[in-house]
């Protein structure tokens, strides 16, 4: 979480664990699979990047609620122009 109590990690099982800094426990993220790349948390929710094959635009990160587990588009981080990106 962006106060520094909580790590989002890809986890075991079908979905993003979310792991108590202070060893206090886990939690699952709803509205996940597993397989899509956590990147930061920003105030209201979890950024992360959908898995391979799901659809999602190239560049597309999503903003996921970690309430709710809603996904958002958020922002696409591709340039303007991606000309040379391979992945």
């Amino acid at each position: 979480m962006p106060d520094g109590s909580t790590v989002a990690a890809q986890g075991p099982g079908p979905a993003i664990v979310l792991y108590r800094i202070d060893g206090s426990g886990t939690e699952k993220l709803p509205g996940t699979t597993g397989r899509e790349l956590p990147l930061d948390w920003i105030n209201d929710g979890l950024l992360v990047l959908p898995p391979p094959g799901s659809g999602a635009p190239r560049g597309e990160v999503y903003k996921i609620d970690r309430l709710t587990g809603r996904q958002l588009p958020w922002r696409n981080i591709l340039p303007s122009d991606p000309a040379g990106i391979m992945r």
